[in-house]
């Protein structure tokens, strides 16, 4: 079975219908003249600044309009979620890291930092940092700090299931990243933690400050080419890369104030951890020695199937079973 989750993608609106060109302006009573209309249309204006009326030299501006498919079928309804959104269980919606990573993206937001430690058994913490151009201009970092709780009798393990808390505990160092990531985007762009049906619906609109580089300027010219032959690093010193954007879901209710930061781990192989807590696991975990069998159709089982199929199921089966499950 497919899951719809992973293949929800945002739909990028036309700007010419808010009266902007298909391409970036220095024109700032045309980018003036958009937000208005946008606001007017009942558009939610993400960014730092909403009001525009100084545009720097050598940059131009583009609006980027990005709706989120905001319907539940069936399956959705169940799922409570729809891979863009997910219930809070409070009447309010959260968009999912999916989402999160594809307006960072949109607004070209960059990761300088990212550190997670273990500060007690069951406890993370970790430090995410990322930057973005504000519109006069000047680079605007961003950092925020999750601490998560995962200790027994703690208020984030005492809301899961024994299930949930034992797969969030397994992967609990790309769970806290990921919530400070989700921390950190919705802090640059002005996002919401819920949001009500009616402005789930609604696009988001944010203008981007693009740099247009002077050609006729040999230095310019340099640059340009060397940022696009990959040599820019050896020129000009290392750039910061942007962040994995894979998705990490797994449902976790706590209180309302943390609920949209919760969007925990899936149990899964391919997800994203940090690479001494996989050799950890590999040197304690043998792979592919076949300690079990399925339970449904009696084929041998690696460790890691059997693992997985016991956290997700409750009991182990094979990939071929678990996809018919």
């Amino acid at each position: 079975m497919t899951d719809e989750r992973s293949t929800a993608l945002a739909r990028r609106i036309d700007p010419t219908e808010l009266g902007m060109p298909s391409g970036p302006t220095a024109d700032v009573a045309l980018v003036a003249d958009a937000m208005s209309r946008a606001s007017a249309k009942g558009y939610t204006l993400l960014g730092p600044t909403t009001k525009i009326s100084y545009i720097p030299p050598g940059h131009v501006i583009s609006i980027r309009i990005v709706e989120f498919g905001g319907e539940f079928n069936a399956e959705q309804q169940q799922a409570k979620s729809n891979g863009n959104w997910y219930r809070l269980g409070n009447g309010l919606f959260a968009l999912h890291r999916s989402a999160l990573d594809q307006l960072a993206a949109a607004a070209s937001i960059s990761t300088v930092k990212s550190v997670t430690t273990l500060e007690e058994p069951s406890m993370w913490k970790c430090t995410h940092r990322i930057r973005m151009k504000s519109f006069d201009g000047q680079v605007v970092e961003v950092e925020r700090t999750k601490i998560l709780d995962l200790r027994n009798g703690s208020a984030e393990a005492a809301a899961m299931t024994a299930g949930q808390l034992k797969g969030a505990r397994q992967h609990g160092a790309a769970l806290c990243e990921s919530k400070a990531v989700n921390r950190c985007i919705r802090s640059a762009l002005g996002l919401k933690g819920g949001y009500t049906v009616d402005e789930k619906n609604r696009p988001f609109v944010f203008p981007v400050l693009i740099w247009l580089p002077d050609m006729e300027n040999p230095r310019i010219a340099e640059m340009v080419a060397a940022r696009e032959l990959g040599i820019t690093e050896g020129l000009y010193g290392p750039s910061y890369k942007a962040v994995d954007a894979g998705p990490i879901e797994v449902p976790v209710l706590t209180d309302q104030s943390d609920a949209a930061e919760m969007a925990a781990v899936q149990t899964d192989e391919r997800e994203r951890e940090p690479i001494p807590a996989r050799q950890e696991r590999r040197q304690e975990q043998p792979a592919e020695q076949s300690v079990e069998q399925c339970v449904q159709c009696g084929a041998p089982l690696p460790y890691r199937v059997a693992s997985y199929s016991t956290d997700k199921y409750g009991e182990p089966l094979c990939y071929q079973c678990q996809q018919e499950r």
